[in-house]
Order: structure tokens, then sequence, then C-alpha cells
């Protein structure tokens, strides 16, 4: 019976030693694929990263600053000079400038398929907002209302904790009307638990010297239902 055992316990040891190794390797794997990002030079892909996003947004999109992507503690990506080209009849020479853009997004949640924003800052942004005689406007992006690729697949969460622009500024045209409205210095914070809300907005901007304040609140939009909205300005 002692022979027996032993030669258990001797298989035992010789399974046993291979498993640590691939175990041991497999962690190794692991950790390089969570710290290579970091030490990669994402800016000699940023082209193609705007590639991705133009694909996206069904616009022409520019990165003419550096890039950065890192995986831990949470993925983030960061851009700086990003433009999103107008429509072609558009006046504008863009419809979107930024000069630096930082997304971090949850792990975890991601692994599951849900993509939680936990962060988008745009400094100083530029935006071009225009409603055409026909109609029309440049704020309707093709991509998204063609396939709703921006939304993410179907089964796909998407919620942002702070969305915040900083610096901003907002022009709104409506050339059919010649209305024409400014606003500068805009310091605007969003919420959104999910594409059809809860909403949080809070905004303060200033228009021809005059300081304004916009706070809005709704509840989650459900189609066909009436959604309680507490809006104040000042």
């Amino acid at each position: 019976m002692l022979e027996r055992g032993e030669a258990r316990h001797g298989q035992g040891g010789r399974w046993r030693r291979p498993v640590l190794v691939a175990a041991a390797l497999l962690a190794l794997l692991l950790v390089a694929a969570l710290v290579a990002p970091g030490f990669v030079d994402w800016t000699r892909y940023k082209d193609r990263i705007a590639a991705l996003a133009a694909q996206a947004t069904g616009r022409s999109v520019t990165i003419d600053g550096p890039v950065s992507f890192r995986l831990l503690p949470s993925p983030a990506l960061s851009a700086g000079n990003v433009t999103v080209a107008n429509v072609p009849t558009g006046e504008a020479a863009a419809f979107a400038r930024a000069e630096r853009l930082d997304i971090v997004v949850s792990l975890l949640p991601l692994l599951r398929g849900d993509v939680q924003v936990r962060r988008i800052d745009l400094i100083a942004p530029a935006i071009a907002l225009e409603r055409y005689a026909d109609g029309s406007d440049n704020w309707h992006l093709a991509a998204v209302a063609a396939g709703g690729r921006a939304s993410g697949p179907a089964g796909m969460g998407l919620s942002i904790d702070a969305l915040r622009i900083r610096r901003g500024r907002l022009l709104y045209n409506d050339l059919g009307a010649g209305r024409r409205i400014a606003l500068a210095a805009i310091d605007a914070r969003l919420v959104a638990r999910s594409l059809r809300g809860p909403f949080e907005f809070d905004i303060k901007a200033e228009t021809r010297g005059v300081p304004l304040a916009f706070r809005l609140r709704s509840r989650r939009w459900t189609s066909g239902q009436r959604v309680p909205l507490n809006a104040s300005l000042a």
C-alpha cells in the first residue's frame, strides 16, 4: 500500500509541475497584455484611429496632435487637435474641433459587453451647428442614422458618468432664417445613465458678454409616454 501511495504521489507531482508552468506563462502573458499598451507609440497609429472614428460617424476625422492609450487602471484614450469635418454643403470649415479629447471607460463592464464611460473631457472645443434653407442640418451623423453603429452592437449598454466641456465655443447658424447665436466660455457637464436617460445637464456660458447658466434634469425617455423635465435658466 505504501508503494501505491508513493506512485500516486509521484504521478501527482509529475502533473503538477506542467500545470504550474502553464499557469505562470498565462499570468505573464496577461500582465504583458495589460502593461504593453503603455509602451506603444500610439501617435504612429493616429491615422488608423481617425479612420475608425470616421467610419463610426460618417464624417472625415483628422488627428493632428499626439495620441496616447492605456489599459490600466482603466482603459483611456487621449488625442490632441481633433477635427470632425462639416458636411460638403456646410458654411463652417469644420463641424467640430477640439484641442484635446480624453475618454476613460471602466474595464470590468467592458468585459461584460457594456460600455460605461467614466469620463469624456473636451478641452477647448469649437462646434458649428448649421441648419439650411431646405430644413436639413449638419449635426445628424450619416453612420448613426443609417445603422446606429455609434451606439454599439445590439444588447450593448452605454452609460456616461460625466461628459465635461471646458473653454468651449458654440455657433448656431440658421442659414434659412438668417439667425446666428454664438456661445463662448462654455463650461458644461452631462450625465447619461443610458442612451434613453435619465439625463443631467449643466452649462455655463457667455453670449455677447452676458453670462448664462442652464440646468436640465429628465427621467428615462420612454416611447409614447410623456417625460417630465426640470429646467432652469439664469
